[in-house]
């Protein structure tokens, strides 16, 4: 069955880190092929009439996934239901496999998003151990979620008015990652500024800097996404 990239993450993501059975990794996988399938088709890409099973969703990407919206899903669960006359419990099945993959895919990206705030909802070094300490879990299973509730928590408080006051916003770029940047982070921050992105060996600009689909030159495109690199190492 023909995936596309961020779906064989999931599926490694799935079998280690969750620990999930085969059998759940190819149901999931399969749920998730058919709705985009189905997503591609009702968004006129390939023919109405064409059979779901025929639709390739190798080109599926980041920025689509991000295009999705939970009318798309209600929709889906709706021609499930009435179209191929399948069971509550499988449908249910297919919106667990759904809501798991998009909470997977939108997890950091959302956390990140919260620092476009103006004024910062937190600071850049509350950012960075978040999100670098993210990565020191015993238990993975659980990093999607704290992710989301975290960034869920900030938006909350942001709305009901905790928030930095109004400073100069810095991005990093070109440091290296780990102790180096807790410190020109410090640096930054105790001088009055706030850090509101870090593009550093990693970094945001893998959550929101994705090939334009519309170039002229699609190989160019490509070619383009993969050199903006956030190593300060490795050069084109």
């Amino acid at each position: 069955m023909a995936t596309f990239e961020v779906l064989e993450q999931y599926r490694n993501y799935m079998i280690a880190v969750l620990g999930r059975s085969e059998l759940t990794v190819k149901e999931y996988t399969y749920d998730i092929v058919n709705f985009f399938r189905f997503w591609k088709r009702d968004k006129g890409r390939v023919p109405k009439d064409t059979p779901l099973e025929e639709i390739d969703i190798s080109d599926i990407t980041v920025k689509d996934i991000n295009k999705v919206t939970s009318d798309d899903l209600l929709v889906f669960l709706i021609f499930l239901g009435r179209e191929k006359k399948q069971s509550n419990s499988t449908r249910a099945r297919h919106i667990a496999s759904l809501k798991s993959f998009f909470k997977y895919c939108h997890s950091k990206k959302h956390l990140i998003d919260v620092m476009k705030k103006d004024p910062c909802p937190v600071s850049g070094m509350d950012m960075f151990k978040l999100l670098y300490g993210s990565e020191f879990k015993f238990d993975r299973t659980v990093i999607v979620d704290e992710l989301n509730s975290i960034a869920d928590k900030i938006e909350k408080e942001y709305a009901e008015g905790k928030m930095l006051e109004k400073k100069p916003r810095i991005v990093i770029t070109g440091c290296p990652i780990g102790g180096v940047t807790e410190k020109v982070i410090k640096a930054i921050e105790d001088n009055g500024g706030v850090v509101v992105a870090m593009e550093n060996c990693v970094g945001a600009k893998q959550y929101d800097r994705l090939i334009d689909e519309d170039a002229e030159d699609i190989w160019e495109a490509v070619a383009y996404r993969y050199l903006q690199i956030g190593c300060s190492v490795m050069t084109p």
